[in-house]
């Protein structure tokens, strides 16, 4: 199902007094899927951090926030994608894990948890997709760690 953008407007996102504040936003272009997803995160399946968008973490560092993207939470298509994006990201920047997440966890998103973007198709983004939630959605039960990519042994 396409959403139509009014039917956007009428939505009420997680982040919507965030993604208010940028004139465009690629959330109009994003459709309610039910699609399996992966995504970086803790050991501690519980850790806050592991189902907060980017831009809200205490440790993210790129403050010019020039499009809303960053309030969406970052998916892959695949396990292997997800790991590879992963192993890509830390590669030259030891212990970079602890900050971004040393595992991944898959599961499922429906229809009603949100609307995700497109899944980019340029080999270096690893299937990458953007996802914004709805209010009140708690992604945590949805998902399982599904592989250590990173930690000590």
């Amino acid at each position: 199902m396409r959403l139509k953008p009014k039917f956007i407007l009428l939505m009420d996102f997680k982040y919507k007094s965030y993604l208010d504040t940028y004139k465009t936003c690629m959330i109009s272009d994003c459709e309610e899927l039910e699609r399996p997803a992966y995504r970086w995160v803790f050991e501690d399946k519980n850790d806050p951090d592991n189902f907060k968008p980017q831009f809200l973490k205490s440790d993210f560092e790129n403050h010019s926030k020039k499009n809303c993207n960053g309030y969406g939470l970052s998916f892959f298509d695949k396990k292997i994608e997800a790991r590879n994006a992963l192993i890509k990201r830390c590669k030259d920047k030891e212990n970079a894990y602890k900050v971004v997440g040393s595992h991944i966890a898959g599961g499922n998103l429906k229809k009603e948890d949100g609307v995700s973007s497109k899944s980019s198709t340029d080999p270096k983004n690893f299937g990458h997709f953007s996802f914004f939630e709805y209010v009140n959605v708690d992604l945590v039960n949805s998902f399982e760690i599904v592989e250590k990519v990173f930690g000590d042994e």
